[in-house]
């Protein structure tokens, strides 16, 4: 009688578990579906900027091999151009990029829904912050690419022995994502490198364990191939100025007002990233914190020497953070840490540091669900970029003959992909034809502007002898300024919101001279 009491209790409490189980599941699919409506409907409103239009454009007008080559001056690998490119050979528009990019962080978001190991209420800050809602899901840029192979190599890395080609695959794709990830992607394979030629020692199988290690190898040899000539900085980087720009994309994301908080989370972060390096924990351990460590100074690096930050690039700090503690709170990693150490002291200070970790991912997602919000609403009440407007009035009022003058390159590529009779754009500094952007190309008559620029465009138009109509796009304040002053010029159009981009507010001059 008591033994069918309590198969009865615990039949009630299989059945009530799988109760639980089911609304679980119910309530983070819920949360998965409006993750992708909130991001869907931003992408409806969004409008692409130059660098979602140079995207398009250079897959659209090169070859593989053309598109390949293009890479040294773009920053990063073609790995991203390559998801859309027969997409738009096909004639898609541009919006296909937007698609490939909330799918993408779609599938990131539903790991670290249903996978991570983190208490719910982080997986939805997570997934609702900036790390994986508006900057990469509605901004298609290659960033995209790295949530998703961050997110699957933190939860494959438990089972990375048993599925080394697997991971060694996400290894090589992640070396092809954007050179900010390079020094990430190098240690990952460096440390899997490790315990691949132990473990093959060990079996007497070294050649078949180092095998998989050939895929990130490769990936390497084919991205050194891609972007040479790498980047070179114009001066040597302090370490001081590596901690300064550390700080400012910190504060970047708790804001102005806010940076003695940005200067406390800071420090703890540091703290917390570098002091388990020196306690006697796990060797494993050691290594996702020295991956971490290593990843985001080379981040403050990249600012401070090479390129200044933004948004998009400040979210790869808390998507590195992410993998690693991701990895470091899986549940039987816990149990073995706490078997590996007999130092009661050295258990808590190495607890202490994660949680302090933790606390830091937490408190920067809460900061970031509120800069999503914020882009997201900007986003639905004014332009993104004019360039979409701007494009539609040149359609209606330009035919297939008619020169099109741009005063700054950058800035009227975005016009290019809504055109259906210009194809073709003239750099108004240089006189050099254009249909995407060429960045190792100088613009600096965009900078002065004014009576400069004016003068290079005249003598262009009048060298030129065109017998068509003859239009510029102007994106420069001091030239619009300039312009309004001339008689050979007429505006035709205008702007009429500002754009959150403040430098793809166009005027449109059509030349009377």
């Amino acid at each position: 009688m008591k033994s069918a009491n309590i198969s009865e209790k615990d039949s009630d409490k299989c059945r009530m578990n799988n109760i639980n189980s089911k609304k679980r599941i119910i309530l983070l699919y819920t949360i998965f579906t409006i993750y992708i409506v909130i991001n869907a409907v931003a992408i409806y409103y969004h409008e692409p900027w130059r660098d979602e239009a140079q995207t398009f454009l250079l897959d659209r007008d090169l070859s593989i091999k053309e598109l390949v080559d293009m890479m040294a001056s773009e920053g990063h690998s073609c790995l991203w151009h390559l998801l859309s490119y027969p997409f738009i050979k096909m004639g898609v528009g541009i919006y296909i990029q937007n698609i490939f990019s909330l799918v993408l962080c779609s599938v990131a978001a539903w790991l670290v829904l249903f996978r991570a190991p983190f208490h719910i209420g982080l997986r939805i800050l997570i997934v609702f912050s900036s790390i994986l809602t508006y900057e990469y899901p509605v901004i298609a840029r290659c960033y995209a690419l790295v949530p998703l192979i961050l997110f699957l190599a933190a939860d494959m890395y438990p089972s990375r022995e048993k599925h080394p080609y697997q991971y060694s695959l996400l290894l090589a794709l992640l070396v092809q994502t954007h050179l900010y990830m390079l020094m990430m992607a190098f240690l990952m394979s460096l440390f899997f490198l490790v315990e691949q030629f132990k473990k093959g020692m060990k079996e007497n199988h070294l050649l078949k364990n180092l095998l998989p290690l050939l895929l990130p190898f490769l990936s390497a040899l084919f991205l050194i191939y891609e972007v040479t000539p790498l980047y070179q900085t114009n001066s040597p980087v302090t370490a001081v100025q590596v901690v300064m720009a550390f700080y400012q994309m910190m504060k970047s994301v708790t804001g102005d007002n806010l940076f003695l908080i940005a200067r406390l989370l800071c420090f703890i972060l540091v703290i917390s990233l570098l002091a388990p390096l020196f306690l006697k924990i796990d060797k494993r351990d050691k290594h996702i914190f020295t991956i971490m460590s290593l990843s985001i100074i080379f981040q403050a690096y990249f600012a401070a020497a090479i390129y200044p930050t933004n948004m998009q690039r400040i979210i790869l700090i808390f998507c590195i953070l992410t993998w690693g503690i991701w990895i470091l709170y899986e549940p039987s990693k816990s149990i073995n840490l706490s078997q590996n150490h007999e130092n009661a002291i050295q258990l808590n200070i190495w607890t202490l540091f994660r949680r302090f970790l933790l606390m830091e991912l937490s408190v920067f997602c809460m900061f970031l669900l509120v800069e999503s919000g914020n882009d997201i609403r900007k986003d639905l009440i004014q332009p993104y970029s004019n360039a979409k407007n701007a494009a539609a009035y040149m359609n209606s009022n330009c035919d297939s003959d008619s020169i099109v003058f741009a005063d700054y390159e950058p800035a009227a590529s975005s016009l290019l992909p809504y055109l259906t009779d210009v194809k073709t754009m003239i750099d108004g500094s240089n006189g050099r034809t254009f249909s995407f952007v060429q960045w190792n190309q100088p613009h600096d008559l965009y900078l002065s502007g004014g009576e400069e620029l004016y003068d290079s465009i005249v003598k262009l138009i009048k060298n030129g002898n065109y017998n068509s109509s003859v239009y510029l796009v102007s994106c420069n304040i001091l030239t619009k300024q300039f312009m309004n002053s001339k008689t050979d010029f007429v505006k035709v159009y205008e702007s009429e919101e500002p754009a959150i981009v403040l430098d793809e507010n166009y005027t449109i001059y059509k030349y009377e001279g």
